[in-house]
Parts: C-alpha cells; structure tokens; sequence
C-alpha cells in the first residue's frame, strides 16, 4: 500500500487475498511478483465499508516491454515505464458483482463505442482494438473496452468516461515515474447504468 508501507499481504495459492487498510483514508494498492512488471491499482478513498474484488492484471516483464515497444513507451530493464502509464476498461455492469471466478467465466465484458476524459487534460488516449492490442487509430472503445495513456507526467489525475445512453463510474490515477496505473474490472470505468453487453 503505497501511501501505508507497513501494510502488506501475500496473497493465497488461488490468488485471492485479504489487507486490512484505515477507514477515511486514500490508498494505492500494488503487487510485486518476480519476472511480473509491478502495478498500481487506482486511489481509493476508503468509507468505512469493505472493498471487494480489488483485482490485478500484472502482464510478465516481456509482455510490459513487448507493449512499450509496440506504443513507443520508454521502459526499464524491470518492464516498468519511465514516465507513468494509465489503463483502464469500460466494463459492464453485469460483472461488477461477481466473484473472480464468475468474472473469469463471464468473457469478455468491455463495452464498445465509449471516450474517456483524463483531468488536468492529457493528450492521446489510446483506446484497445478488438483484438486487445492498443490502437492509436481507434477513436472510441471497442468491444474489448480498454483505454489507457503513455508518458503520463507525475500528478493526481482523474479519468472520467461517457457513452450516449450510459453512466460509468470515475476514478482517480496518482502516476509517479515508473508506474503503471491499471484500475480494472469490476473498478475503474465500470458501468452504473445503461444497457449489458
């Protein structure tokens, strides 16, 4: 936990894992794991109640770098960035309750035709293709819903999303250099309302 560096957990052989954190209080998670590029989760400011589902997708080292290459990022011999990186989904709302399991077993669960707006304004999102592979030609989300933005510079940040006949779920990106900012499902932007996919 960034902002708690006393708090740590390892988590269990299926993955799963329990930290318990301070009510009232902002809180980055993060996971280091060996030959995997270490991420952060987004900011959240914790209200009393429990947080679940608070998921990682950690990509191998080589996949970090293959992905850096592929975008023009700069990144580390340790497959970190060396400016900060920000990825988020547009997710549906009809994994937001799940368990990981059900999560894993829904499929895909992006939701095409959505932009995403980062605050103070950044230029470049870039938005995945069908194929899961981030598209610069691509002006709006596709049906596998992920977003992010390279060569973020070191701030707090805010990232909003809108789609005609939708509301998505906003959440906060604190990028320092060498991070990597991954708010994915069921957090990040997540669906409140508007039709399934």
């Amino acid at each position: 936990m960034v902002e708690f560096p006393k708090l740590k957990t390892t988590p269990r052989a299926n993955g799963s894992y329990d930290l318990v954190v301070p009510a009232k209080a902002k809180i980055t998670p993060y996971i280091t794991f060996k030959g995997y590029s270490q991420v952060h989760l987004q900011t959240f400011t914790t209200a009393g109640k429990d947080l679940a589902n608070v998921n990682f997708q950690t990509p191998t080292v080589n996949i970090a770098q293959a992905l850096g290459f592929l975008l023009g990022v700069p990144i580390s011999a340790a497959g970190q960035p060396k400016q900060c990186v920000i990825v988020s989904t547009f997710s549906t709302k009809n994994v937001r309750n799940l368990n990981f399991e059900g999560f894993i077993g829904y499929g895909a669960h992006g939701i095409a035709g959505a932009t995403a707006t980062i605050s103070p304004k950044l230029p470049g999102a870039v938005y995945f293709n069908d194929n899961v592979i981030p598209d610069p030609a691509q002006l709006l989300s596709s049906k596998d819903g992920g977003v992010l933005w390279k060569s973020v510079p070191a701030g707090t940040y805010k990232i909003t999303a809108s789609k005609p006949g939708n509301k998505f779920a906003s959440f906060t990106a604190t990028c320092k250099p060498g991070r990597v900012v991954n708010a994915n499902p069921p957090w990040g932007l997540y669906q409140t309302s508007g039709p399934g996919s």
